[in-house]
């Protein structure tokens, strides 16, 4: 695993302006997808733009109606 294809939940909390505590419900959720490693959540950085993506897409979609 190279760590610069990951993001830690600070990392992802930081970049979205929440909580690590909200992103972990994201997780729980299994609106945001990550592995567990050594009990710490990761999170590929695909995944985290995959997820940037759709929650701007339905932004979008609610400003249509």
């Amino acid at each position: 695993m190279d760590e610069r294809d990951y993001l830690t939940t600070r990392d992802v909390a930081e970049r979205l302006g929440v909580n690590v505590s909200t992103v972990r419900r994201l997780i729980r959720r299994g609106e945001l997808q990550a592995r567990q490693v050594r009990g710490v959540y990761r999170i590929k950085l695909g995944e985290f733009e995959r997820f940037m993506f759709n929650r701007w897409y339905q932004e979008k979609q609610a400003c249509w109606f």
